[in-house]
């Protein structure tokens, strides 16, 4: 069994693409994400000619004839402005699911994993735990986009048999020095090391819930070997404040206070539900966020040769 990693150089996948398995990932994207992994180049945002899927799926079957599909391509994040998603985004992103499903009918995987997002689908302002069974919240164009690739995906794989696995992602972080803008904590911390201003576009007092790239790819590990299917809120155990992180960032940076240029005192909450994923693969996550600024934290100082 191979697993084809559509977006092979997302964040997500930051740890899971680390150490590929007996070499059985392929990667189908523009850009090769390592040297070790095979590589389809071809870009999944513009509209591929059905000779081109052809070339595609032969590549494929060349390796073998059961496959694991996991999409984590996107264009855009949740702070993208509307005018973006509704133009250049939500074009590229209709694009990318209509590529992937012509793919997927030719090939027919054993399984379709999706990267969705837990922090767009719920309620900003909610006491609530939420799981995969409350409505979901389509407030903003990224989240309704997300919501729509979905559907979309759930119509054909019911149609051809594909077990769909939904991952409903909290807030994934991590050390990421190809974007240094990604993640919270990855972005502050590259910001305060190059002495550049912070931007706040959630107050203080927020409460996220968030899941380290390292927790993500265990939990995306389980969900192959489980074979899961269906919707999954993938997160850890509580939320945290982001004034906790702030606080922790704040030891290895005294003065963060005076790079806060602008800040906002919209105050989301966020709590998750993720009792479904852990009755189905005993796995239950707690937030680490406290220690892993300081191996962020080091990481990026390496990264710049500042130690």
């Amino acid at each position: 069994m191979h697993v084809i990693l559509f977006g092979a150089n997302s964040a997500t996948l930051t740890d899971f693409v680390a150490a590929p398995i007996n070499n059985n990932f392929i990667s189908i994207s523009r850009k090769r994400p390592n040297l070790l992994m095979h590589h389809y180049c071809v870009e999944l945002s513009r509209t591929i000619p059905s000779e081109e899927v052809d070339n595609i799926v032969t590549y494929l079957l060349q390796f073998d004839t059961e496959f694991i599909f996991i999409l984590s391509a996107w264009c855009g994040t949740m702070r993208s402005t509307v005018g973006q998603y509704t133009s250049l985004y939500g074009k590229s992103n209709q694009t990318i699911i209509d590529n992937v499903l012509q793919i997927c009918k030719k090939v027919i995987p054993l399984q379709v994993i999706f990267f969705s997002s837990a922090g767009a689908l719920y309620p900003f302002n909610s006491p609530l735990a939420w799981n995969e069974s409350h409505p979901v919240c389509l407030n903003s164009s990224y989240a309704i986009q997300k919501y729509f690739a979905e559907i979309k995906l759930a119509k054909v794989c019911t149609k051809y048999d594909i077990k769909l696995c939904i991952m409903r992602i909290s807030c994934c972080y991590g050390f990421n020095s190809l974007n240094p803008a990604q993640g919270i904590i990855n972005h502050w911390i590259y910001s305060l090391l190059c002495k550049k201003p912070i931007y706040l576009l959630v107050d203080l007092d927020s409460v996220l819930n968030f899941i380290s790239y390292s927790q993500f790819s265990k939990c995306l590990r389980e969900a192959i070997t489980e074979q899961l299917f269906g919707i999954y809120n993938i997160g850890t155990s509580e939320s945290v404040s982001l004034r906790i992180i702030y606080e922790q960032i704040s030891v290895f940076f005294p003065l963060i206070a005076s790079s806060i240029v602008e800040s906002s005192s919209i105050k989301r909450i966020n709590y998750l539900d993720v009792t479904k994923f852990f009755d189905k693969t005993s796995v239950l996550l707690s937030s680490s966020v406290r220690d892993d600024v300081a191996s962020i934290y080091e990481a990026a100082r390496r990264h710049l040769g500042l130690s």
